[in-house]
């Protein structure tokens, strides 16, 4: 019987959901269907990452993989619509795809910046690019190109993707004509400044506050922003935990749209 040991993890990773693995799974392509279908070898899927496993006897491995470098490609397929939605390299909607190829390093990122880049996609039309008839359907989120020797032992590589950042405009509905109102962060990370209020079509007026700097997307928003009145007796406290910005909604007044995007959150008094 055949005895396994690790011969390499790789963890992908996504702002949005950190610290949780984010809703992304590996498929392989067929030469690499075709490696791990070897005795001497096993591949393991999970969500956000994949791990390989190999026989102890390195001898065997090497003769399996004909004394040369082992090529392994993966495509990253997202479960949920909202992963495109969110990844900041793909803001721009642009109809090109992360691809990542690396001579895998003893340990650490396979990308060169702190996150994904737009250095890091290439084009669908690219002809190096190795479209496969699952890719005309639904474009692959990534594709992960992977050489490494035989003798890799216990390596763990990571790819991690950015969470897109918008600025949070709050534009809050009713309370008094004379009423201060203003917007501060709990946690003093973020400003908020008062622009032009907005007329509804209803006749009410919206007074609006907006972040003067893009605030990261996080799917458990650990931001605590309230609303409060400077009033003739000091400062009151309105609403102590205002509500977080969705990354799918965009401005309601694009003419005012700051560089960046802006997400609009509704408050009413």
């Amino acid at each position: 019987m055949n005895s396994f040991e690790p011969m390499f993890r790789l963890d992908i990773r996504h702002d949005y959901w950190a610290p949780h693995s984010p809703p992304l799974i590996a498929e392989p392509d067929e030469e690499t269907r075709r490696f791990a279908s070897l005795p001497s070898v096993r591949l393991r899927y999970g969500r956000g990452s994949v791990e390989g496993f190999c026989t102890t006897d390195r001898q065997a491995l090497a003769m399996i993989a004909e004394e040369a470098p082992i090529a392994l490609t993966f495509r990253l397929r997202a479960t949920s619509d909202e992963v495109l939605t969110v990844t900041d390299v793909y803001a721009a909607g642009q109809n090109q795809t992360v691809v990542i190829t690396a001579t895998a390093p003893d340990s650490g990122t396979l990308h060169s910046g702190e996150t994904v880049t737009a250095s890091d996609l290439r084009s669908l039309k690219d002809p190096a690019f190795p479209l496969t008839a699952s890719d005309l359907v639904a474009r692959p989120f990534a594709v992960v190109s992977l050489t490494l020797d035989p003798g890799t032992v216990n390596r763990t590589w990571s790819i991690r993707f950015g969470a897109v950042e918008r600025f949070w405009t709050y534009n809050v509905s009713g309370g008094a004509g004379d009423a201060k109102f203003s917007v501060n962060d709990t946690q003093d990370q973020h400003v908020f400044e008062q622009i032009d209020a907005l007329d509804r079509p209803d006749g009410r007026v919206m007074r609006r506050f907006r972040s003067t700097t893009p605030i990261p997307a996080r799917s458990r928003p650990d931001q605590r922003f309230e609303l409060v009145n400077d009033g003739p007796f000091g400062r009151r406290v309105i609403i102590p935990v205002l509500p977080a910005a969705s990354a799918r909604i965009g401005a309601i007044d694009p003419s005012g749209t700051p560089p960046g995007g802006n997400t609009d959150i509704y408050v009413y008094l």
